[in-house]
């Protein structure tokens, strides 16, 4: 419904936001084809508009369902994309979500800088108060660090994880 008001009221960048929303509200069901299909039409009609934070938000999640996919590639280039555009408006929490995307990214395809992006998304969401993009960085690490079978980082990470989010419920 959102979307066909913003749509009607010819609010290009409301109505690319929300396809960026409709996107992650689908991943969370399973419904990974249908989140990639608003992912693209988000970056699609705001591409088209000057470039804001919005943008750069689709980017990142281009990046972070590519992320999730296992297209690593595709996650790079994304996030790439999503990191310098929101670094040129100031953007910080979205660099913050891009760099996580990234660093999970480069940690699960064996690159030495993947974990050392992660723990950088880790303390910029600490130093700023984001404690969504703490929980993410934490579980990705923690998630990676076990498919690499990398056992006692990964007991470390989930027990700073789990102490982290007890704490801030």
């Amino acid at each position: 419904q959102a979307l066909e008001c913003h749509r009607e009221l010819g609010d290009g960048v409301a109505e690319g936001d929300t396809r960026r929303w409709l996107s992650r509200l689908h991943w969370f069901q399973g419904h990974n084809a249908e989140a990639e299909r608003f992912a693209a039409e988000a970056v699609v009609q705001l591409e088209r508009l000057s470039p804001g934070r919005e943008l750069a938000m689709a980017y990142s999640n281009r990046a972070q369902l590519r992320m999730l996919a296992s297209d690593l590639e595709g996650a790079v280039d994304w996030g790439g994309r999503a990191i310098a555009l929101a670094e040129s408006l100031g953007e910080n929490e979205i660099v913050v979500h891009a760099l996580n995307n990234v660093g999970a990214a480069r940690f699960e395809a064996g690159h030495s800088d993947g974990p050392e992006k992660l723990e950088r998304s880790l303390a910029m969401a600490r130093a700023a108060g984001y404690e969504e993009h703490v929980a993410r960085a934490y579980c990705n690490l923690t998630s990676i660090a076990v498919k690499l079978k990398q056992h006692a980082e990964s007991e470390q990470v989930t027990a700073e994880g789990i102490a982290y989010c007890t704490e801030n419920d």
